[in-house]
């Protein structure tokens, strides 16, 4: 965030001497900064993404019979401990997949990772990634889920 005024300012000088546009991870930054300073807590960032793509997975009919289950916060989710306890009690007994998503404030798109594991938490395989937007992103993550792309050994 600390790029952002200078990012501004050079928005502001291209424009005033009609240098034409700027290269575009000036206007990353410049967004990027918006966005963060629009939310009094960051990690409202993290869980506004978290909610589109749980909405985007929810109507993508190549996840049916899928079930998603969102590890909470510990310093931002009220009720933390009990719903922890419950989705370990739940991964302790099934195989599962853990999600990394890498947002970046600002941009439309994201990458994303998929690892599988055994009930307990052992390593099940490689992980699995790839980036997009939401809906895409919620596409390829059922795919993978669901066992309908390729297996990778």
């Amino acid at each position: 965030m600390a790029q952002a005024p200078d990012a501004q300012r050079t928005i502001r000088d291209f424009e005033k001497y009609q240098l034409g546009r700027p290269d575009d991870w000036v206007y990353d930054v410049v967004n990027g900064a918006n966005e963060c300073k629009s939310v009094s807590d960051s990690r409202e960032l993290g869980r506004r993404l978290e909610n589109e793509l749980a909405d985007a997975l929810a109507v993508n009919t190549r996840c049916r019979g899928v079930t998603v289950m969102r590890d909470p916060h510990s310093d931002y989710d009220r009720g933390w401990f009990e719903v922890y306890e419950k989705n370990e009690k739940i991964k302790n007994q099934s195989d599962y997949w853990s999600l990394h998503l890498d947002y970046n404030p600002g941009h439309k798109t994201y990458a994303w990772a998929l690892f599988p594991d055994k009930a307990g938490g052992d390593p099940a395989g490689p992980f699995v990634g790839g980036e997009g937007d939401t809906s895409k992103v919620a596409d390829q993550i059922c795919t993978v889920v669901t066992r309908q792309g390729a297996t990778i050994r």
